[in-house]
């Protein structure tokens, strides 16, 4: 269904035109032409069928030179000649159609896909090196910036091959300071797998000596589906080559959906393109359309930012079925088109899509895209985007932060409901307010530019109850502002206070002090206990009432779970490698986006998820399992308040607010976790706060109850029923230094810390992997195999100051 709504913008597909087998010239005309009717790119090969023709060549003269040294090149001596390895020479004109031109840098070139770097062949994988080579440093040298390189067969998954084909990319990587390289490889192995390599491909050429090093065994692997193998592939090569940010994926998608595992996984990697292949529909003739579960596919990636680009390939010629092409670009009639006097007098057959009618097809459900989540829209660019957290204590906000959370359209509405019902509740229960004429004392606490004042007296406008109104505010700047508020807004009905909370003597009435009955702030971070809010609220708990009062939020708690995401690391590494020491040892504030959680399971089940391979329909969308890890309420018992020794000005007295979790993940497949994923839930007021627990089982009264418990989520498993829509907060990213590899049927157990020493706060956190192993005979529990660690990371350096 499409939304209308004003904040809806559809995205915009990006779609390009992909012959796997082209080998015409593509020039400014014909890049023209494709434009002009509604293509947006399209692909072109950097060499001809002479330049392979002419490989192939030096391929057999060197065979036959060595076949007639009458001894296999394996079984040679050190002291036996052979041939010198055969070197290619430079691309001459004849051998590519590329030249420098003002459309270069507009199309997607694709390199030989008749070579092969993972040939378990030395020979083979050399001159595959050396095409590669010459075929990329030409490209770039033209203004090439795209480039794709078809993934290594499964046929040469020899034990070195992928090493081979890795170290070739990485070379590649070093020809073009900008060129973007694009792996294509199938979503799944059991998709694409080419048992039968086309004529000329170097594939068929792999000497018998070193195929049969195979062996039987290997031979075996290839019938099995794994639809994690490509995925290993690929991350065996961008590990090799350190993450590379010019190196991205060319995901070939099959008509089949793969399961919801793997589709999350590929969601979570650098998608730069989506190619989509013809057998992908469902119908070679039209109308051509999608099924139900392909749409849905392609709306999911299509979300990734930046957005991928989409070819649709093979679908037929954009010359048209009679027209070939002159050398000039420009397209001839073909007289062998024409039918026969037998075929003319043949019934007609349906004809097959035209390319137009893939595309249309693609642009119908282009049109039909359902409408975002709100955080999605109000993130725009911040997606994967890493900040440092705030340091509220230490720093005097700009205006432009206040404003920002402000346009939260959830949160204040909550806290006001929040303030309602604790004063309805506190009238209910009959308590008496500690203000003037027995009045409610509410204190806003860090009120910034003042939204929670406003929302406080619409609460008390609202419910008709009348409140003494404090806010309370370091920031001189903030400060300034709420006066202004205080004269125009709120008809000077709020008592200001400058000051820090912790600082603050509370409520004075000409000389009286009185108690707080109401404590409202705003201090959470993005795992709630990270901006120190615990650490404020004891500073000022003092002022409290001691019988009743209390404070919203009354309770938060921390919420982690391990995560896969590459583009995260891939910039930490990039601002390491630019000087930023510290890069992997800092919290970081990000709209998680390109993600994947590593341990989850189907709805109903209570252990976690393993999916098979889908049908027609995805399978059912799996839940992250997302663990609480600590909690934090208010007010406390005013004994775990110790004060500093007078003697030790810098004794540690906030060793009550140090916490510790040790919590576990069960993970299916096999993955690497990047870090952890921090997110909170907060009760803002629980009415048995001032009216104790329920007396009574009605259900009537215990509906009511849960109404009036006013509660906030970042959890993506409660946060749309607790606070649908909220975007005050994006998840806290904690980050590994090196990326932590787990097999299938693992468990991830996380450590993690909060840390003070009475001056600042900080965290400390590592993740081990154990393999579960059913024990003999499959009776009993599982044994856990401890397979590894990671180090363990503190974010001390950064730590939030007191």
């Amino acid at each position: 269904m499409t939304s209308t709504g004003p904040l809806f913008e559809p995205i915009r597909f990006y779609v390009g035109h992909h012959e796997t087998k082209n080998s015409h010239q593509v020039n400014a005309d014909a890049f023209n032409n494709a434009k002009e009717h509604g293509w947006d790119m399209i692909t072109a090969p950097i060499t001809n069928s002479r330049f392979h023709s002419q490989v192939l060549n030096v391929l057999n003269n060197y065979v036959q030179a060595l076949e007639e040294t009458e001894t296999p090149l394996h079984s040679l001596s050190g002291q036996e000649q052979v041939p010198a390895w055969p070197l290619l020479s430079s691309l001459t004109p004849q051998d590519t159609f590329l030249g420098p031109d003002e459309t270069t840098s507009q199309i997607i070139f694709t390199t030989s896909t008749w070579i092969d770097l993972a040939s378990p062949d030395p020979l083979i994988a050399d001159i595959s090196r050396q095409v590669l080579a010459l075929e990329v440093a030409y490209a770039s040298f033209c203004g090439a910036t795209n480039i794709m390189i078809q993934g290594p067969s499964i046929l040469s998954n020899s034990e070195d091959g992928l090493t081979k084909y890795a170290h070739a990319i990485q070379e590649a990587l070093g020809l073009g300071a900008y060129l973007q390289i694009h792996i294509r490889l199938p979503i799944a192995t059991s998709d694409g797998i080419n048992l039968d390599p086309d004529v000329g491909n170097l594939t068929a050429f792999a000497r018998d000596e070193y195929v049969d090093d195979l062996g039987e065994e290997d031979e075996d692997v290839t019938k099995e589906i794994d639809e994690f193998a490509t995925w290993d592939v690929w991350n065996s090569i961008r590990s090799m080559c350190k993450y590379n940010a010019r190196l991205s994926v060319a995901l070939t998608l099959s008509r089949n959906a793969p399961s919801v595992a793997i589709q999350s996984r590929w969601f979570s990697e650098p998608l730069r393109i989506l190619n989509i292949p013809k057998h992908f529909f469902q119908s070679d003739v039209e109308p051509i359309r999608f099924s139900q579960a392909q749409t849905q596919l392609i709306w999911h990636y299509m979300r990734l930012r930046p957005c991928p680009w989409i070819l649709l390939s093979d679908t037929g010629s954009l010359l048209g079925s009679n027209e070939t092409q002159s050398a000039n670009g420009l397209s001839v009639h073909d007289d062998k088109s024409f039918p026969s006097l037998s075929q003319a007098t043949q019934p007609p057959q349906k004809p097959h899509a035209r390319p137009a009618a893939y595309l249309d097809a693609l642009r119908c459900i282009e049109g039909d895209q359902p409408s975002r989540p709100v955080i999605e829209l109000f993130g725009a660019g911040y997606q994967d985007y890493l900040q440092n957290p705030l340091q509220p204590l230490a720093d005097n906000l700009e205006s432009i932060t206040y404003e920002v959370f402000e346009k939260d359209p959830i949160k204040y509405e909550w806290y006001e409901r929040a303030v309602a019902a604790a004063l309805r509740d506190w009238v209910a229960a009959k308590k008496q307010g500690s203000g003037p004429d027995d009045r409610i004392v509410c204190a806003v606490t860090g009120a910034g530019r003042g939204p929670l004042v406003t929302r406080t007296l619409e609460a008390s406008r609202k419910t008709g109850i009348a409140i003494e109104m404090w806010a309370v505010e370091k920031n001189p700047n903030a400060y300034v502002l709420l006066q202004r508020h205080n004269a125009t807004k709120w008809s000077n009905r709020v008592h200001l206070v400058q000051s820090d909370m912790r600082s603050w003597q509370g409520p004075d009435y000409v000389g009286k002090q009185v108690k707080v009955d109401i404590l409202i702030s705003e201090l959470l971070g993005s795992l709630a206990d990270n901006e120190l809010s615990p650490e404020c609220l004891d500073g000022v708990q003092h002022l409290l009432n001691p019988s009743c009062g209390i404070s919203i939020p009354s309770s938060y708690a921390a919420h982690l779970t391990p995560i896969a995401s590459p583009k995260i690391h891939a910039d930490i590494l990039a601002r390491t490698a630019a000087g930023d020491t510290e890069g992997f040892s800092i919290p970081y504030v990000t709209m998680l986006h390109a993600l994947d959680f590593l341990s989850a399971r189907r709805p109903q089940d209570k252990g976690y998820a393993r999916s098979g391979c889908g049908g027609g329909m995805p399978d059912i969308p799996l839940q992250p399992i997302i663990r609480e890890a600590w909690e934090f309420k208010h007010p406390i018992p005013a004994s775990h308040l110790p004060q500093p020794a007078a003697s030790n000005p810098i004794s540690n007295a906030n060793e009550h607010n140090e916490r510790f979790a040790r919590l576990e993940y069960v993970c299916a497949h096999r993955g690497v976790c990047h870090g952890l994923a921090g997110y909170f839930e907060t009760v803002l007021y629980d009415p048995e706060l001032l009216l104790g627990p329920l007396e009574s089982s009605s259900t009537e009264l215990v509906k009511q109850r849960q109404i009036n418990k006013i509660e906030l989520s970042t959890n993506p498993l409660t946060m749309d029923a607790k606070s649908r829509d909220m975007i005050s907060w994006f998840p806290l990213f904690l980050p590994l230094k090196t990326p932590l590899y787990f097999p299938d049927e693992s468990l991830l157990v996380l450590s993690m810390w909060r840390r003070t020493d009475g001056r600042g706060v900080w965290y400390e956190w590592m993740v081990e992997v154990f393999k579960l192993e059913r024990r003999k005979g499959g009776v009993g529990k599982t044994r856990r195999v401890r397979l590894g660690a990671s180090e363990v990371v503190s974010s001390k350096e950064s730590a939030c100051k007191m």
